[in-house]
């Protein structure tokens, strides 16, 4: 990149740009938040569904030539709460679009002060320990590095679903995958 002239980044966030290297080298870095904004948001919901429904895993199962469909029973997102860890632009979107699926929506995001929106604004312990589903939109800085860590993963209900489509690093995800082979968590 020696003729690099700009960094654009089509997203949340810039952590994941050296801005200090850019800069000593005069790359003027830029990002368009909004850029995949629905993309993500869309993501976000068929994660939701595929790890609900076990899409996926039983679709594996059954390439392989089986079928123990007792192993593949999901849970419906109807009468469950969704907790999002993040109410910003993708937290909202997410949140108007599950609400269709029956869901009620809770909120954990110190950023949002007097609330009153018909969402639960949540303290991050009780939106764990509380939610069926947890989606994660932050970006990834000091405050939210591990932000959901060992402790905080072993708050969640063992039937809940944890999707992030936030930063690598905001989860132990070590953690996390021994959670999941463990099944101490739904998915």
């Amino acid at each position: 990149g020696d003729n690099l002239k700009i960094i654009a980044r089509c997203g949340v966030g810039v952590d994941n740009i050296d801005i200090e290297y850019a800069k000593s080298q005069n790359i003027k870095v830029t990002n368009s938040p909004s850029a995949n904004l629905i993309s993500v948001v869309e993501l976000t919901i068929a994660l939701i569904i595929n790890a609900a429904r076990k899409i996926n895993l039983s679709e594996n199962h059954l390439k392989e030539g089986k079928w123990n469909r007792k192993e593949f029973i999901g849970i419906e997102l109807s009468g469950k709460q969704l907790g999002i860890i993040g109410f910003g632009k993708a937290g909202r979107l997410v949140s108007e679009r599950m609400k269709s699926f029956g869901m009620s929506v809770a909120f954990y995001d110190p950023y949002v002060q007097g609330w009153d929106g018909p969402e639960k604004n949540l303290e991050l312990d009780e939106l764990l320990s509380s939610s069926d589903v947890i989606s994660i939109h932050v970006i990834k800085t000091e405050e939210t590095r591990n932000l959901i860590s060992k402790e905080k993963l072993d708050l969640l209900k063992k039937s809940a679903i944890l999707i992030n489509t936030s930063r690598g690093g905001v989860v132990d995800e070590d953690y996390l995958i021994e959670m999941l082979r463990s099944k101490q968590l739904f998915g």
